[in-house]
């Protein structure tokens, strides 16, 4: 199967687990989320064992290491983002992740950055401003650290994935896929059982909200496993891949603006678009 039909896949998956989350967000904190999240997710990914690579080299360990220790703040960052922010907000702004990523793969890849992906840029900066900088101060947006959480995340997103690529030429998806998920998963309890109530917050985040949590991981591991299909096809950038993957916002702008009644959303859809073409023009 062509690499851009696998991304397309883990998009509309992606869409789904957008609103999903959000709805999960909405009922509980945002790190007692992540960290059931983690426990169902890794659960999940124990029969990738078979398929573990026996001759993973130490190099390629620490590669995923690092990369799951920039993922642990991203989904930090994204997840109360989710959960303060309107989703028609927060998502579209991460059709961004193009900018800092097609810069990244240009540095450390090669993977280089034709005219028509400069104008896809202009028009992702374009899409964004008129999304949520349109009307405001200066002052009023840095003082939103909310905002400010989803535009550091995209710029680490940028590394995750140079990072993901890299090690995909070492190893399988499988190994990938369930490393990460057990990095992220010490991480999350870790923190949870230092910074935060440990076993009652996660027990009462079960009580609240369990069904919707497993929707959600679900969702995100089958969109996960796409997304690193792709990555994995031999020739498929990574700064092509991802703004496709990010034509998820559209979606989730459309659907989930309509299912919490959010504000501005034609304005929202209008800005998402124009973000769509200029992602689109980085694909072609």
């Amino acid at each position: 199967m062509e690499w851009y039909i696998i991304a397309l896949i883990a998009a509309v998956i992606l869409a789904i687990h957008d609103i999903i989350s959000k709805k999960a967000l909405n009922r509980q904190h945002a790190f007692s989320y992540l960290t059931i999240s983690s426990i169902i997710y890794f659960v999940l990914t124990l029969p990738f064992l078979q398929y573990f690579d026996k001759n993973l080299s130490l190099s390629t360990l620490f590669l995923i290491y690092f990369g799951a220790v920039i993922y642990t703040v991203y989904s930090v960052l994204l997840a109360k983002s989710y959960r303060h922010m309107e989703i028609s907000s927060v998502v579209p702004l991460k059709i961004l992740n193009p900018i800092p990523l097609t810069i990244i793969a240009f540095l450390i890849l090669g993977e280089s950055i034709t005219r028509l992906q400069l104008i896809g840029i202009l028009l992702l900066l374009a899409g964004g401003f008129i999304l949520e900088f349109y009307g405001k101060s200066f002052k009023k947006i840095i003082s939103n650290k909310y905002i400010i959480f989803v535009l550091i995340s995209i710029l680490l997103f940028g590394f995750i994935a140079t990072i993901d690529k890299i090690v995909l030429k070492h190893t399988n998806v499988f190994t990938l896929l369930f490393l990460t998920t057990l990095f992220l998963l010490v991480h999350f309890l870790i923190i949870q059982f230092t910074l935060y109530k440990g076993l009652k917050d996660i027990q009462l985040g079960i009580k609240k909200n369990f069904w919707w949590i497993i929707l959600a991981t679900i969702t995100a591991l089958f969109a996960d496993f796409s997304y690193y299909q792709a990555l994995a096809v031999p020739g498929a950038l990574v700064s092509l891949i991802v703004p496709i993957l990010r034509l998820s916002s559209l979606f989730t702008v459309i659907i989930g603006g309509e299912i919490f009644h959010e504000k501005h959303l034609i304005r929202k859809i209008i800005a998402c678009l124009i973000m769509i073409v200029g992602a689109l023009l980085i694909v072609s």
